[in-house]
């Protein structure tokens, strides 16, 4: 049973997932894999392989790490993750998300709320992966005639959270509205909520609020919810260790850069703009959004409204532009592509998971929307 290494340094959450990621290759390839986390001391990479007797290693490290340089693992092939590939070109394959396709989403979820003016609020500090979506977003703001203004984030901020926000407060009650923000981490974004509220800005009317990562537990803690786009971590470390594999089944190196798509945004409170603000309807939204999966019905939601059925359809459809069984397939279609693109759940599971009463119906609305069954639209999802 060959060892494999997964030195690990970003936060352990999404770590994790792409560590579960390597794990299930690891379990068809009868690997063990062994995880070294990052600690206040340097990795010793040398003394981690002899000790692990490792045959290869997965670097997880989106800052610059030194010490997990491509030189470091000598002889020993490694794959990173989410790091930057200028570091590794020539010397070692890189697997990172798809930073122009996060961008498009962004643009696509504004663009949809007729918004035509984006800010932008990136990391502390100069990094690949924030400043790749900050150039990617203003180049899909240029081809809908939108615009993008950049928040002028500092080394300085992680340290002085309320300076940080009181700077940002500033910053969005000077931008024109309404305009959509996208920031670069879930974190970051709470920040950008907060900051709202103190500029006494409305979410999502003013402000449509938009993360990246979708951390389920703090998106869904925020008031009023996070919407963010939920990136395929998973996926990122399978394929690295498929790209590893490789290297290991016949002794050739890989190098180059490989990219995964995102899944897509998972919409919540924040990006919910309506054409006419109307708290019932939001209140609806927010019911089919947490209670899709239950087999919930246009009944279910029309009973949210005071009231006969028909004047809550029109107010409904008034403020959203979608019937209520439209706006509740469409959420189901969103949790079931979301199921699908992780590759490891069945199709006919998708289909009881999502709300349908049988798998017959799923595949042929899914089949309505997409052009594709399930299976098919999976595959194209997954390629590199």
């Amino acid at each position: 049973m060959e060892t494999i290494v997964f030195f690990q340094t970003g936060q352990p959450v999404i770590a994790r997932r792409k560590l579960a990621g390597v794990a299930a290759h690891a379990r068809k390839a009868g690997w063990r894999v062994v995880a070294a986390e990052k600690t206040t001391r340097p990795f010793d990479v040398a003394a981690r392989i002899r000790a692990a007797g490792a045959a290869g290693c997965v670097a997880e490290c989106s800052g610059p790490h030194a010490e997990l340089a491509p030189d470091a693992f000598g002889d020993t092939p490694v794959v990173y993750l989410c790091h930057d590939p200028a570091r590794t070109k020539g010397r070692a394959a890189c697997v990172t998300n798809d930073s122009p396709a996060v961008a498009r989403l962004a643009a696509e979820t504004f663009d949809s709320d007729g918004l035509r003016d984006y800010g932008f609020v990136g990391w502390y500090e100069p990094a690949y992966w924030s400043d790749n979506k900050r150039e990617a977003l203003k180049r899909e703001a240029a081809a809908r005639n939108a615009r993008v203004h950049a928040f002028p984030t500092a080394p300085a901020d992680r340290e002085d959270e309320l300076g940080f926000r009181h700077r940002l407060a500033d910053w969005l009650a000077g931008l024109p509205r309404p305009c959509g923000v996208l920031a670069v981490l879930d974190e970051l974004a709470v920040h950008v909520l907060e900051a709202c509220h103190m500029a006494g800005l409305d979410v999502p009317q003013d402000v449509s609020v938009l993360g990246v990562n979708d951390d389920e537990t703090l998106c869904e803690s925020t008031v009023p919810t996070l919407s963010s786009i939920h990136l395929d971590y998973e996926r990122t470390g399978e394929l690295a260790a498929e790209i590893l594999a490789a290297a290991l089944g016949d002794g050739t190196r890989t190098d180059g850069a490989f990219t995964v798509q995102p899944v897509g945004v998972v919409r919540r409170q924040s990006t919910r703009r309506l054409t006419r603000p109307d708290g019932a309807v939001a209140d609806a939204l927010e019911f089919i959004r947490t209670h899709f999966a239950a087999g919930i019905s246009a009944r279910d939601v029309a009973a949210r409204f005071p009231g006969s059925r028909r004047p809550a359809e029109i107010r409904f459809k008034t403020a959203t532009g979608r019937t209520f069984d439209e706006e509740i397939l469409r959420v189901r279609l969103d949790a079931a592509k979301a199921l699908l693109a992780n590759g490891r759940t069945a199709c006919g599971a998708v289909a009881s998971r999502c709300g349908w009463r049988s798998e017959t119906l799923f595949r042929r609305q899914f089949k309505r929307d997409t052009g594709l069954s399930p299976l098919a639209w999976q595959k194209v999802q997954r390629k590199p």
